[in-house]
């Protein structure tokens, strides 16, 4: 049954994209067919399992808890977007820009986006080019050259014996399994 749907930016409140659909997700593939910008949207904690969502728009779209499980996003821009503990299993991520996004604790599609799933401490995740452990995210090569001084500073002792235990692991996991 339809009913209203309104798609706001997390900042300001503003409507993007409204109208009566079943649900945000069709009102979302909607804006997408369209050609909307879905800048600053707070999707969070939504369902959008299944969404075709290709070439759409999400700079700085807050997906934070989002099911975005078999999701095609290929080729959509996320750059800046917020994917914290978001479900991307099986969801199509080719040639999608994850500059900058924030992957603190989501689960990855084990494409684009990969998880190491062994520890208690901090959740891990990468991509070709970033490295998320815990809070922080960084490129993989300022991550190789990060001194314990640095390491120290991102979360104590705690952080800084982790790190010495589990940077071997990490760093061979990657390079023997690199996302794409």
């Amino acid at each position: 049954m339809e009913k209203y749907v309104e798609i706001k930016r997390w900042d300001n409140q503003e409507v993007i994209h409204s109208g009566y659909f079943n649900s945000i997700k069709e009102c979302l593939e909607d804006g997408v067919k369209k050609g909307i910008s879905f800048y600053r949207a707070d999707l969070s904690n939504t369902n959008l399992e299944n969404a075709y969502l290709y070439k759409s728009r999400l700079e700085d779209a807050n997906l934070g808890y989002a099911n975005l499980e078999n999701a095609n996003l290929e080729n959509a821009n996320l750059e800046n977007a917020n994917l914290e503990n978001a479900n991307l299993e099986n969801a199509n991520l080719e040639n999608a820009n994850l500059e900058n996004a924030n992957l603190w604790g989501c689960k990855g599609n084990n494409k684009e986006i990969k998880n190491i799933d062994i520890f208690e401490e901090y959740k891990v995740v990468y991509t070709k080019d970033i490295l998320q452990i815990g809070c922080q995210g960084h490129p993989i090569e300022e991550w190789e050259v990060f001194s314990d001084e640095v390491i120290f500073k991102m979360d104590g002792q705690k952080g800084l014996d982790f790190w010495h235990k589990n940077k071997e692991f990490i760093f061979n996991k990657i390079k023997k399994d690199p996302a794409l």
